[in-house]
């Protein structure tokens, strides 16, 4: 990550001149910090932001029939048919994941 490149960058380049102090003299202090400890915040905040981009990835695939959805124009788009002998399973497949996924998010709705 870039934000994870320029800390590193700037450690070295600090590390590499002397500090001065308040009372202009050399203090010797370098940049000693944990970086797991910096970025654990910053990093866990991230993981939080693709999972929230998976749940909304997921949400659009079930978009036209979700319960929901408020929109009307989109709630009443038309699901793909599928044909076949398979068609009826497969439409009832994806009825069961699209209700098992729903009430998902109706959970983490309800989540504080």
């Amino acid at each position: 990550t870039e934000w994870k490149n320029v800390y590193k960058r700037t450690a070295v380049c600090v590390n590499k001149e002397p500090c001065i102090g308040k009372h202009h003299h050399k203090t010797g202090a370098k940049w000693d910090f944990d970086e797991v400890t910096i970025f654990a915040q910053v990093n866990a905040f991230i993981q939080r932001c693709r999972e929230l981009t998976e749940i909304c990835i997921g949400r659009l695939q079930f978009v036209c029939s979700s319960p929901l959805v408020e929109n009307r124009a989109i709630n009443n788009a038309s699901i793909p048919k599928f044909g076949g002998t398979s068609g009826p399973q497969i439409m009832k497949s994806l009825s069961g994941i699209e209700q098992t996924y729903t009430s998902h998010v109706e959970q983490l709705q309800k989540v504080d």
